[in-house]
């Protein structure tokens, strides 16, 4: 059974599925969704232009032909044949050139029997412009209402936190003579509700955008061609894994190194505090040599996490020049074959699959960045919930009444009373 987290005492994996969660995740849904209809466009408007440009291409070799033999052809051309000839534009030139395909040839075809109108490549090129917009207009406002109510839900948690809070302090105050907890009620109140909310409020938003988002832009790219999507997707996944780990093995070292030199630069501070003791015996030689030597190793230590990252950076800039090299390689390769040949890809085809790995990407990077997001909040989540737990060592319940003053005196021989660190104050 899976260990339960600091912060599922505020917001458990129940409370996602019910109030302002589920509507946030409905709404990033549906902004995936709508993310994934604005590729579909862009990928038919890009076989709009293509056919375009091959029609009319293809108008420009057709020689100049004498009335005389027109007249001639067309008398021994049947006129079922010429009824019979497709027209290659617009809605129905779509589905002619997906008539191989097996998802998006059933739809183009059927689109093409129910919307006639659209074979006019004017108008299916108004209709997708209108569409592109709509939908890029929809999906900033589907994201927008997700993100409010991921904030409102995280402004009500940390509500209840902060409310907590106070309830507790009323129930320890009366034990902390001195005042010494106040800072940390302070710190707790501000600093660590606040953390608990931002976190809360990025999971919210990054539980339901995310992995959805990646599951539908691959299938997407799967529908377009799904062998040329496998041979794009595993090595740029692949080497975006690289990269990551590489950055995140760069963050551990540069951050010991960083620990490193500021110890050593705490020592040469502490060197500021001795210099009567240095006067007064005569020891200036020997406390700058010593001096230098921890400079010298704080700037050894500087210099190493510099040349660290920037090595990991060339790294970087090589994988990442290697794999688009590598992608436009088997893309190219695909495009340029024959349009007879059964592995040809079309242009439209290359575009959409561009289009699914850029939009993968971020979504990756977010996945990543909330699981660092996480353990901060768990971190800020475990001392709330230490500081709740606490027992007051004496005092009254908060909201308890009073009891009526004794009717008979009571006389303490001895009392003795300390707080928690040991000091004594009775």
């Amino acid at each position: 059974m899976k260990q339960q987290e600091p912060v599922d005492r505020f917001f458990s994996f129940k409370d996602r599925f019910s109030g302002f969660p589920l509507r946030a995740s409905l709404w990033s849904l549906l902004a995936s969704g709508l993310l994934c209809v604005q590729i579909v466009c862009i990928v038919v408007l890009v076989d709009l232009f293509d056919h375009s440009d091959v029609s009319n291409h293809a108008k420009r070799q057709v020689p100049a032909i004498a009335d005389s033999d027109v007249k001639s052809e067309r008398d021994d051309v049947p006129s079922d044949t010429a009824s019979e000839r497709p027209n290659s534009s617009g809605l129905v030139g779509l589905a002619d050139s997906n008539r191989h395909s097996s998802v998006w040839g059933p739809a183009t075809a059927w689109l093409s029997v129910r919307l006639p109108s659209l074979s006019d490549p004017n108008k299916f090129f108004s209709v997708l412009i209108l569409l592109l917009a709509a939908s890029s207009m929809l999906r900033g406002l589907a994201q927008n209402r997700s993100e409010s109510l991921a904030a409102k839900e995280a402004l009500q948690i940390a509500a209840r936190q902060r409310q907590a809070i106070h309830r507790q302090t009323l129930r320890l105050g009366p034990s902390d003579v001195s005042d010494s907890g106040l800072d940390e009620v302070h710190a707790l109140f501000h600093e660590q509700v606040e953390k608990v909310r931002t976190g809360i409020q990025n999971s919210i938003e990054s539980f339901p955008r995310d992995i959805p988002r990646i599951i539908l832009l691959i299938l997407l790219a799967i529908s377009f061609n799904w062998q040329v999507a496998f041979q794009c997707i595993v090595p740029a996944l692949f080497c975006w894994y690289l990269i990551q780990r590489d950055r995140d093995r760069m963050r551990t070292r540069k951050g010991l190194l960083l620990d490193r030199g500021s110890q050593d630069l705490r020592l040469l501070s502490e060197s500021l505090r001795k210099t009567r003791l240095v006067r007064g015996y005569g020891m200036e030689p020997f406390e700058q040599q010593q001096f230098e030597v921890h400079s010298r190793r704080f700037h050894d230590q500087q210099v190493l996490a510099i040349a660290d990252s920037s090595w990991i950076r060339r790294l970087e800039y090589v994988a990442i020049v290697l794999s688009v090299m590598l992608l436009l390689y088997l893309l190219g390769v695909k495009v340029l074959l024959p349009v007879s040949n059964e592995r040809h890809l079309s242009l439209s085809s290359l575009a959409g699959i561009l289009a699914c790995l850029l939009s993968i990407h971020p979504s990756l990077n977010q996945i990543l960045e909330s699981r660092g997001r996480r353990s901060q909040t768990n971190l800020a989540a475990d001392r709330i919930g230490r500081y709740l737990n606490r027992i007051p060592e004496v005092g009254q319940a908060a909201g308890s009444r009073f009891l009526q003053p004794l009717s008979h005196q009571l006389d303490f021989e001895s009392i003795h009373y300390s707080e928690a660190n040991g000091k004594e104050l009775l």
